[in-house]
């Protein structure tokens, strides 16, 4: 932290003395060792975890950035119910925001993961392949294997291409097919599903999903579709298989802190 206000307040002075010239921070940002840090070769990820100056959201960016990124709109809990749990602040009586995650903290978030992957992923289905935001490579019949247990190649890599984008779209990080990460994310796909399936056949859980997570409603404009439209059951386990997914990107520290 020292190195990085030290290079600050170069940068500051320099930028003042050649008479608020912006080009003078852009250059020297870009090409400080800071900027660059993430490309370096030699540096192992635990020396890189402590460079930049990642925060907190404020609930306020977190609800907008819910938002955009899903384009379901979590009702306006991290602006009211959560704000001041969350770290907010009211300018009355808390004015000094929270900038370090605390158990309160960190529950909000994980709530907030399950109901937001719990609609928006029912929600981004009802849209056509080319409107979604989310899903844009997978049907809801898309399963990793047949019924007898050969794997369907097509459909499998389609899955991964579907967490690799979606690890671009809700973290904003680019990986590979065969990225450990991705490959990570895979496996819980189809162990979720697998189990989801078996509960099923078993008859201990209903191809009907709980109220909260069905989708019935147009992500563009909140109105209710016909009834033809409405996404209310799940018979093969695939949508709450994303779920699962999106729960799991939606409370990671990339989507929590910027």
């Amino acid at each position: 932290w020292r190195q990085q206000d030290a290079f600050f307040n170069r940068v500051s002075t320099e930028f003042i003395a050649s008479g608020w010239d912006v080009k003078i921070p852009i250059r020297e940002v870009l090409l400080s060792k800071f900027y660059r840090a993430v490309d370096h070769d030699n540096a192992a990820e635990a020396e890189l975890m402590m460079a930049g100056t990642a925060r907190l959201l404020t609930p306020e960016e977190l609800h907008q950035k819910i938002t955009t990124i899903t384009g379901y709109e979590w009702g306006d809990e991290m602006i009211t119910e959560y704000r001041l749990l969350y770290g907010g602040i009211d300018s009355d009586d808390v004015v000094k925001r929270l900038r370090e995650p605390n158990g309160v903290i960190g529950a909000i978030a994980l709530r907030m993961a399950n109901s937001v992957a719990c609609k928006a992923t029912s929600t981004d289905f009802i849209l056509p392949r080319e409107q979604r935001r989310l899903f844009p490579y997978v049907e809801t019949s898309y399963e990793p294997y047949t019924a007898e247990g050969f794997e369907i190649p097509e459909a499998q890599e389609r899955i991964k291409q579907t967490i690799q984008y979606l690890f671009y779209r809700v973290l904003g990080q680019e990986v590979s097919l065969n990225d450990p990460e991705v490959l990570a994310v895979y496996d819980l796909w189809v162990e979720v599903h697998a189990e989801g399936k078996g509960l099923i056949e078993a008859g201990e859980v209903s191809t009907y999903m709980t109220y909260s997570c069905r989708g019935f409603e147009d992500p563009n404009t909140g109105v209710d579709l016909p009834s033809e439209f409405h996404i209310l059951q799940d018979p093969d386990f695939t949508i709450r298989s994303w779920r699962s997914v999106m729960v799991y990107l939606l409370s990671d520290y990339h989507f929590l802190f910027e």
